[in-house]
């Protein structure tokens, strides 16, 4: 058993002519070459990077001022009720030296009376 091949013909289309361009016209691939940077995306780029920078410095700055503040707060808080309290055993103090009772004996040891014409408020 032959077998019989059959070929199918097809029409020519006729071969087309590569037209060179110009060397000015030619086209690269830009596949593997990198993206030439404009001088004003690069002076963008430089400006944002100066902004950010400096608003970092800024937060760095502040936040650090920001602590030394608390800490001074802190520092002047503690002092401040030190003062307090000093002020409180010293007041207490003063109430008991004053008593009429402990005057009376101050008194007596010195030698000297108690004459109710004499007194006087002050005010």
């Amino acid at each position: 058993m032959a077998q019989a091949v059959r070929t199918i013909s097809y029409p020519e289309q006729p071969k087309r002519r590569r037209v060179q361009a110009k060397p000015s016209e030619r086209r690269f691939s830009v596949a593997n070459q990198p993206v030439p940077m404009r001088l004003q995306d690069f002076l963008l780029y430089i400006v944002a990077g100066i902004v950010a920078l400096t608003a970092f410095i800024c937060y760095s700055v502040v936040n650090t001022q920001i602590e030394t503040a608390n800490q001074l707060a802190a520092t002047t808080t503690v002092q401040t009720q030190s003062v307090r309290d000093k002020n409180n055993t010293l007041k207490e103090e003063i109430s008991a030296l004053t008593t009429q009772t402990r005057l009376n004996k101050v008194a007596n040891k010195a030698g000297l009376t108690l004459q109710n014409g004499n007194i006087k408020n002050v005010k």
